[in-house]
């Protein structure tokens, strides 16, 4: 990734990008990058909450899909609680959560 001018790839992040440059077909350097920054806010954010929050876009960019402005804050908390890192365990998360929300609105919703 340093070779071909890609900043930010590291030991920590190296395997979540690989997964999600071959999941989503990233070829461009522009978009390996855009993944890898908003990657990036997402870990630092899960280590340190000092750090800048994730938004909406940095989830779906890095291939997490569910966020949306109704439900960032608790996916950012649980994010930070959990120090969930990879979007697997972040996906795991948001298909819960939706799971749980949807079921409180409407019992006769699939049950947690």
């Amino acid at each position: 990734y340093t070779v071909v001018g890609v900043i930010g790839v590291d030991a920590n992040n190296l395997s979540e990008v690989n997964g999600q440059v071959d999941g989503q077909s990233l070829t461009t350097v522009a978009a390996i990058q855009t993944l890898t920054d908003s990657v990036n806010v997402i870990q630092s954010y899960a280590a340190d909450n000092t750090q800048t929050a994730p938004s909406v876009i940095d989830y779906a960019v890095a291939g997490v899909t569910g966020v949306d402005a109704n439900n960032l804050a608790e996916i950012n908390a649980q994010v930070d609680n959990q120090s969930l890192t990879n979007v697997a365990s972040i996906q795991t998360l948001i298909d819960s959560l939706t799971v749980i929300q949807n079921y409180a609105v409407d019992n006769t919703q699939t049950a947690p």
